[in-house]
């Protein structure tokens, strides 16, 4: 499947390292779902389909630098990344997410949240999809929409800027509400400093994957020192099967997976 390149430019910060992380986890969890008839999948701040990828991009030291460092046999996701990454191309996380998953259930809907318009026009074009996957996007909040919306899985990835404090409470907030409503979830979150990150895993009490590529100085910096995705309990049985995959991948980051367990 190859998603449509709109208008949107996110093409900077596309395939960075927090990029992987968090496409390589969700590769992970879509090949180790049972199969069933109809699968809902849900994401809060999907953003274009497919970003184009620049020369001096972040993506090198993400994607580019991951490839570069073995065969794409290590991981599933590598194969999935190689071919837009050939083309120039680094895709949404949903776009990975159905790929791996559409083989194996009879319908797929991804309901996707966006308040930026130009995100929007680019998915007024038609995106080349298979047959079994329904694309619905909705221009309004993702925190609220997702809440509603009694998916089968849903992928929190908010921005954090520019107001990261409104996103971590509003990430709380959801994961919440997601929990109560026994709703499969991934939140994704950066690491600059540990404050914000350690208090969100304490008030959450879900198991967190959080990889870290760079050590923390002795001040805070705006420099982005790894990210973490905190997962529901219904589905930690399956990344932790799938954990020695994941250590292949953070190997080639050259960075460290912190394993955080509930309490």
């Amino acid at each position: 499947m190859r998603g449509s390149c709109g208008s949107y430019d996110h093409g900077k910060k596309a395939g960075n390292r927090g990029d992987v992380w968090k496409h390589a986890v969700l590769v992970s969890l879509a090949n180790r779902l049972s199969p069933k008839a109809s699968f809902h999948y849900a994401e809060s701040h999907a953003g274009a389909s497919c970003h184009q990828l620049h020369g001096r991009g972040e993506w090198q030291r993400g994607i580019g630098r991951v490839l570069e460092r073995g065969t794409d046999d290590a991981h599933p996701y590598l194969r999935l990344a190689r071919e837009y990454v050939n083309d120039s191309r680094y895709p949404a996380a949903w776009v990975l997410f159905v790929t791996c998953l559409s083989p194996n259930v009879e319908r797929l809907t991804a309901t996707l949240y966006d308040v930026g318009e130009a995100v929007a026009r680019s998915y007024d074009s038609p995106l080349v999809k298979p047959d079994n996957v329904h694309v619905r996007f909705e221009m309004r909040d993702g925190y609220s929409g997702v809440s509603a919306l009694g998916a089968d899985l849903v992928f929190l990835d908010p921005p954090f800027f520019p107001k990261a404090d409104h996103d971590w409470r509003g990430l709380h907030r959801t994961c919440s509400a997601l929990d109560e409503a026994s709703v499969p979830f991934v939140a994704w979150y950066p690491v600059y400093w540990p404050t914000k990150a350690k208090s969100f895993v304490a008030r959450t009490s879900r198991w967190d994957w959080e990889l870290r590529w760079a050590p923390f100085g002795k001040k805070p910096s705006q420099n982005l020192k790894g990210c973490g995705l905190a997962v529901s309990s219904r589905l930690a049985p399956l990344l932790h099967s799938a954990h020695s995959e994941l250590e292949i991948i953070a190997d080639r980051l050259k960075a460290e997976i912190h394993l955080r367990s509930p309490g």
